[in-house]
């Protein structure tokens, strides 16, 4: 059990001063490629370190391992290194870890914030898709080793929310047992199939999360509730930090645009997407999905126009491509839903553990699959109920379960 008050053996006086004096003091501007790998918890590629040019250095110092992952420290004199270092070695580090690319950076990012007093959060909500799907292991080791090691309120957050996006309600309650998460309570008392009300003052985070919720909680042909734009609209922008701003703006007009384009409001539509070009750019990723979609649900179904947009939907990947393939479907007569339909995959078994919009997603899919007949529908029928149920989206899998029952009359 781990105890706030014992110190760790690589903390310990002697163990650091023999790394002082034996592998320390041989050291000159090395020192700077040894502080680097300190501070990094696992094998990393040679060409993503900013003091590569040390590595030959200590390799002769016989200081390093190379496992086929890459790069690291001896563990003892990484582990040790590490205490001796501060939050700001870990700040400066997550700094630089901000600028490169991949999941992999992304997790050393997280480490180092998480050893700085830095909120991870936001980081992890940005990059949901690569690190709680490609990166799962990871961020599970990363998280764990970071409670063992000082088990805050704000890491039993990061954990629960984990285990919400990953169905696992027993796991969520125990961490949300040792922190104060009336948003996160909110959404596992949903995951349980409780009844529950909105709590009264809903922080940014919950109304958020909340609106995106209710916009999937549906059979796909039913409408959006307009109270989704009444819970938007109690978003206070002025109490919102300078570096979430952004994030809450993007978030907020994703939804908004939803609604409208559900309202065949394509002029309001227009208008969102206009103003996120100004938060971003023309060449924005998330900016040209909506475009796509708006094009979609303004285009007249059976014409070449659409045709081509059928195409485009199609050289996208990820769970946004999958989306923008199921919006073609709704506007199809019955045969090219089929054929449009059966060009459509599943997301991958591990998105489907990990992330409870890919589970959305694939709920979508299997209520077509049901639908059109393109497989068993009662089978199809009742995959999609399960995998709403344990999506947060209790609304879906009630009306589905309906139309289940009239399928057996």
């Amino acid at each position: 059990m781990y105890d706030d008050e014992s110190v760790l053996p690589e903390a310990g006086a002697d163990l650091q001063k023999w790394i002082k004096d034996v592998v320390l003091s041989n050291l000159g501007e090395e020192i700077k490629g040894l502080d680097e790998l300190s501070l990094i918890p696992v094998p990393i590629p040679c060409e993503l370190l900013q003091y590569e040019q040390y590595l030959f250095d200590l390799d002769e110092h016989a200081l390093l391992r190379w496992p086929s992952a890459g790069v690291e420290l001896h563990h003892l004199v990484r582990n040790v290194r590490s205490t001796m270092l501060t939050q700001q070695d870990f700040a400066k580090a997550a700094t630089y870890w901000s600028q490169i690319d991949g999941d992999l950076a992304r997790l050393v990012q997280m480490h180092h914030m998480l050893n700085s007093g830095g909120d991870i959060e936001t980081l992890l909500i940005r990059h949901a898709e690569s690190l709680m799907v490609r990166s799962s292991a990871g961020l599970a080791s990363l998280i764990g080793d970071a409670i063992f090691r000082q088990p805050t309120p704000a890491l039993h957050r990061i954990a629960a929310m984990v285990a919400i996006e990953r169905g696992e309600s027993d796991i969520a309650s125990y961490h949300l047992a040792n922190c104060s998460a009336p948003d996160l309570e909110y959404s596992l008392s949903i995951l349980n199939g409780e009844k529950v009300d909105l709590p009264d003052n809903p922080d940014i985070r919950l109304i958020i999360s909340e609106a995106s919720r209710r916009m999937d909680d549906r059979l796909p042909e039913n409408k959006v509730n307009k109270g989704v734009l009444d819970l938007i609209a109690k978003v206070d922008l002025k109490s919102i930090e300078d570096d979430l701003k952004k994030v809450i703006l993007v978030a907020i007009a994703h939804v908004r645009h939803a609604w409208y384009l559900s309202e065949e409001d394509w002029g309001e539509a227009h208008q969102i997407r206009e103003s996120l070009e100004m938060l971003s750019h023309r060449d924005d990723p998330q900016l040209q999905a909506l475009n796509l979609r708006a094009k979609i649900a303004e285009t007249t179904p059976n014409s070449p126009t659409f045709e081509k947009l059928v195409d485009q939907a199609f050289t996208r990947n990820g769970l946004r491509a999958k989306m923008i393939q199921l919006s073609l479907i709704s506007k199809c007569d019955a045969e090219t839903a089929k054929t449009i339909l059966n060009r459509i995959d599943l997301p991958t078994k591990s998105s489907q553990t990990n992330l409870s919009s890919a589970r959305r997603i694939a709920a979508m899919i299997w209520y077509y699959r049901a639908k059109y007949k393109t497989h068993n529908p009662l089978s199809a029928m009742a995959e999609a109920i399960s995998l709403w149920k344990i999506s947060l989206c209790p609304s879906a899998a009630k009306e589905a379960s309906e139309l289940m029952h009239q399928m057996l009359c």
